[in-house]
Order: C-alpha cells, then sequence, then structure tokens
C-alpha cells in the first residue's frame, strides 16, 4: 500500500502480453521512475502523487464549516472570431428570403467542418467562435479557412451576392452564472466586425493578431484600414501542413544528434534492401516536424527519393484523403493542370509502373479526386486501395530508393492507418524507409513488427536549450536572469523556447511574463482535456509556481484524496 500508484502502473505495463502495450524502450521507463526517485529522495514528507513544486503541509482533510472555497465565476480565453455578412446584392426582404436558407447551408457546414461554433445569427451577417466551447491548436487558421471557404462558395448559393469577411484573434471573458455560462467578448468583437465592414465584397480580411497567429500559411498582404489597426487581406491558403513547413526562416537545428544517427542506421538497412519503418512520438513543439525538415535536408542531395503524406485534423472523416498527395507526387500529376490532362498523365503513369490502366484506372482517379467512367463505392475503393497502394510503392522502391515520411498520424482516418500497416509489411523486402510522426499517447493500431522502431522525442537539457536561446536572440539583448527564467518556464520543449524568446525580445522592460498567443491555443487544448482538473490548474496557477498543498485544498475546497487526484491527472 505504501508504493506510489504510478510504480504500480508501470510494472504492469511491464508485464503486459502484447509488445505494443509495453513501455517502448528504456527511456520510457526511465521519464516515469524519475520523478518518483525525486519525491522519495525528499526528506520533507512530499507526497508522490503531487509535483514537487507543492509540498505538503499538516491540514484537516475535511475543510472547517467556516471555510469558504473559492468561487470561479470567469475566466479569460483566446479566441478567434470570424464575422460575415451578404453583400453587393439587393437587401431587399423578398431577394432574402430565396438566398439565405442555401447560404445558411453553406455557413453551417463551413463553421462544422472546422469546428467552429456559430455563436450569432442576424439575417444576413453572423459571427463564428474558434476556441470556445471546443479549442483546437489552429483555431485562428481554422476561422480563416471557414471564411475563405464561406467566400468562395457565396456566388453560387446565393447569387447576386458576395461575401465580406473580418477575423480577429483576442482575449474574451466566460462568465459563469446560474443560468449557464455567457461570453463578454468586448473589443475582440468590436475589432472583427470593425475588419467585416472594411473588407472588399468577396474577401477576408484579418487583423495583425491573427495574421502574427497564421503567418505562412496564407497568401497574403497587409492593406490601410481605418482605426489605424494593422489589416491583411487573405488572397487564398497555402499547401503547406505545419509551422515548420510555413515558416520561411528556420532556427539553427539544435540537439537530436542520437537520433540522426539512428536514422541514417535506419537507412542504411533500408538501402541494403532490408526496407525499415520508424516511429517518431512526442508531444506537441517537441520537434517532431523539424527533426524531419532536417533529415530531408541531409539527405537532398543523396541517391534517394523523398515522398510525404499528412494526416489533417480538417479531413479525418475523409477516407484516404492524404493518400491523395503522395501519389501526385509519386506518380508527378500537376494538382493545378485541367482534369483532362491530369487523367491523361495517370494513365500513362500507371502504365510506366507495371499497371494496367483498365484495371486500376479509376481507383488512382477517385484517390486523386479526379472523375473516373467507373465510380466507385467506399466499400471497393478501401478494398482495392489496400492491395494496389503498396504494391505501387513495393514496385517503385524496386526502381529507385523511397523515404516515404508520413506526418501526424494522429490525424489519419482508420482506412489510411490500415493501409500504411501494409506500406510497413510490404516495405521488408524493399529499398525503401517509412518515417512517421504522432503525438505521444496515440495508440498505433498495428502489432509489433520486426522491421518497425519507434523513437521517442524527450525535452531539450539545459545545455540544448541554451545553444537554442543563444541562436534566437543576443546574450546583450536578453539578461541572464531573463534567460534563467524563460529556460524554466519552457521545461525543455523547443517551441515554448522559441515563443518565450520572441516574447521577450518584443515586450517593454517592465512587461509582465505572460504566455505567449503563439502558444495559448495548445495550453487552452491540454487543460480542456482535463476536465475538472482545469480548475484545479486555474487555482494553483494563482498561487504560484511553488505553494502549500494546504492553501491549495482550502481554495480548491477538495480533501487530500481528492486533490491529489486532480493533481496527478494534471502533471500526466
Amino acid at each position: 500500500a505504501d508504493l506510489p500508484r504510478q510504480l504500480s502502473e508501470l510494472i504492469d505495463r511491464l508485464l503486459e502480453k502484447q509488445p505494443d502495450a509495453r513501455p517502448a524502450g528504456a527511456a520510457e521507463v526511465v521519464e516515469v521512475l524519475e520523478p518518483m526517485v525525486r519525491a522519495i529522495s525528499q526528506d520533507d514528507g512530499a507526497s508522490t502523487a503531487t509535483p514537487e513544486s507543492f509540498t505538503e503541509a499538516p491540514a484537516p482533510t475535511k475543510l472547517a464549516e467556516d471555510v469558504q472555497p473559492f468561487q470561479l465565476r470567469g475566466e479569460r480565453r483566446q479566441l478567434t472570431l470570424l464575422c460575415c455578412q451578404l453583400v453587393g446584392g439587393a437587401l431587399d426582404p423578398e431577394v432574402l428570403f430565396e438566398v439565405l436558407p442555401p447560404f445558411q447551408t453553406v455557413v453551417n457546414e463551413a463553421i462544422e467542418r472546422y469546428e467552429g461554433h456559430l455563436r450569432d445569427v442576424q439575417g444576413h451577417r453572423f459571427v463564428a467562435i474558434f476556441g470556445y466551447p471546443r479549442s483546437h491548436e489552429d483555431n485562428a487558421r481554422r476561422a480563416v479557412l471557414a471564411g475563405l471557404e464561406i467566400a468562395a462558395r457565396t456566388t453560387t448559393a446565393a447569387p447576386g451576392f458576395e461575401l465580406s469577411a473580418g477575423v480577429h484573434t483576442g482575449p474574451a471573458v466566460i462568465l459563469s452564472r446560474g443560468s449557464g455560462e455567457h461570453l463578454a467578448l468586448g473589443e475582440t468583437l468590436d475589432l472583427a466586425m470593425a475588419l467585416q465592414e472594411q473588407a472588399e465584397p468577396g474577401k477576408v480580411w484579418m487583423s495583425g493578431a491573427t495574421h502574427s497567429l497564421v503567418a505562412g500559411f496564407f497568401n497574403d498582404h497587409e492593406v490601410d484600414s481605418a482605426g489605424g489597426v494593422a489589416a491583411f487581406r487573405v488572397n487564398a491558403a497555402r499547401d503547406v501542413h505545419d509551422r515548420v513547413e510555413a515558416s520561411e526562416s528556420l532556427t539553427p537545428f539544435i540537439g537530436r544528434q542520437h537520433e540522426l544517427a539512428l536514422l541514417d542506421s535506419r537507412w542504411e538497412l533500408a538501402s541494403e534492401g532490408v526496407g525499415q519503418a520508424v516511429m517518431i512520438s512526442g508531444d506537441v513543439g517537441i520537434g517532431k516536424s523539424r527533426l524531419l525538415c532536417e533529415l530531408q535536408a541531409r539527405w537532398s542531395s543523396a541517391d534517394r527519393r523523398w515522398l510525404s503524406a499528412y494526416g489533417s485534423p480538417f479531413a479525418r472523416n475523409l477516407p484516404l484523403h492524404p493518400v491523395g498527395g503522395l501519389l501526385r507526387h509519386l506518380l508527378e500529376i500537376d494538382g493545378s493542370a485541367a482534369t483532362e490532362r491530369q487523367l491523361v498523365r495517370l494513365e500513362a503513369a500507371l502504365a510506366e509502373h507495371n499497371l494496367p490502366p483498365e484495371e486500376t484506372l479509376s481507383l488512382f482517379a477517385a484517390l486523386l479526386g479526379l472523375p473516373a467512367d467507373d465510380e466507385l463505392d467506399l466499400y471497393r475503393l478501401r478494398r482495392e486501395a489496400l492491395e494496389a497502394v503498396p504494391a505501387l510503392l513495393q514496385e517503385s522502391a524496386a526502381r529507385h530508393p523511397l523515404v516515404l515520411a508520413f506526418e501526424d498520424l494522429h490525424h489519419a482516418d482508420p482506412t489510411t492507418l490500415e493501409l500504411i500497416g501494409r506500406v510497413i509489411e510490404s516495405v521488408a523486402a524493399s529499398s525503401a524507409l517509412l518515417v512517421m510522426t504522432c503525438r505521444a499517447g496515440f495508440r498505433l493500431p498495428w502489432g509489433h513488427r520486426a522491421q518497425m522502431t519507434q523513437l521517442r522525442l524527450v525535452p531539450f537539457d539545459d545545455a540544448e536549450v541554451e545553444a537554442l536561446i543563444d541562436s534566437l536572440a543576443n546574450e546583450d539583448r536578453l539578461a541572464v536572469d531573463a534567460r534563467k527564467r524563460l529556460a524554466e518556464r519552457a521545461d525543455g520543449v523547443p517551441l515554448f523556447v522559441e515563443a518565450l524568446v520572441e516574447q521577450a525580445l518584443d515586450a517593454e522592460p517592465s512587461g509582465a511574463e505572460t504566455v505567449p498567443e503563439t502558444v495559448r491555443d495548445l495550453l487552452e487544448v491540454q487543460l480542456d482535456r482535463v476536465g475538472a482538473a482545469r480548475d484545479v490548474a486555474r487555482i494553483a496557477a494563482g498561487l504560484g509556481r511553488q505553494g502549500r498543498l494546504a492553501d491549495l485544498a482550502k481554495a480548491a475546497a477538495l480533501d487530500k484524496a481528492a486533490l491529489s487526484q486532480e493533481l496527478e491527472r494534471l502533471r500526466e
């Protein structure tokens, strides 16, 4: 009974019969053991079920009757608002009566597709919220994409009209009252509506605050706006998939030499005809995409071909959606060409790869989103794709060594995941290396494979954090004590280091330390997943990085056992 619960759970995992249910390696076991060792080594009576930042002090397990628990009445959150309205046509009630139903359908579909919340509808005007009640890591990008989609479809849904839209990211307050939760949007709503009023028909404008969060994801340019607020006109979405690919300039690559050496060794095996697969896992911001970017740059001049595919949070319900981009690259089909030219090129490419076009043209046309004479139902599409795509990749690897990079498996649909499992089996006897990335905790649907290596990225150590800070800021621009505080706050996560350094360089000398806007949405997503423990986190944040469990228990109105359970959920 005296053993920490984490140790008992670790032993259970180590004894699992299924290999994929056990820890991936010794590093993962050490990661679980280290906090327990630190807690046991302390002589101050710290609880093993709570972070060492909070120390246990004598406190009653039940609150005294005169102790009033802290009441959480409001919460500040970062939201992105999309304000739109129909313009350009006669706003006669009879005309609007005809066009509003199909237009409303377009609006609902776009907002639902990007998982926003339609807040307010006033005839031909509406306001959508991204970031509440459900938050995402890319709320601003989702809002802009939704605006572009609605604008593109408006002329068809509402003939004679166009859409003008404004997008702004800013703070809001969520108030808890007896009648439920209420939003106070304040200036954030005012600025979004002001941008929408200034936007030309058919255009989407975004504020400077939103632009800083989506820079590189869209083709845009700055425009003059009233009121002195920075504004950008969005022209189109760029074909990029993550922050690394969208960035115009990357920071110098730091650390990860062990990981690069391991990937080099797996490539050596693959180039000799012993195909390999590597699964790279890690938390958000830990550097998975950056590692792949560095790997591609290192291997760009070598005798190998690099193909990429991406799981998309916007296409989870579209079977095999990520496969289309990979096939376009492999078969050298220009997606911007006319449909007829793409079909001609597809037929020729299939013949080049010894796939009879009369048998496979309909399948690959469907995977590429092209029309075909023989329309396939989903069952047939799935069955034939699971056979044909691995065979095509295996045949291609026999001609020329391949690196297949598949990022963000946690966003992929089940059929795509099954297809990747087939590819892993097919590459075993070919000159191919399959490199995949996923978030920590994502459960792979396949069992153990002899040719697959699991590689988990861990946070940077102190020396690597220092090196990254040096590459981002000159020593004379960032004081030593500020660098130390920054390193402590970032906890070794490269993305957080970059965001905090950028914030520190832009802040006023007396500016308060706040969470950078560029990572605020990432933290909101994590907090949304812990349920009621979110309130404990908010109270603990008010008390500071270090405090007494007794104070936290009183403020949260929880006994010792309940508080330990909520803190453990937050720590995990």
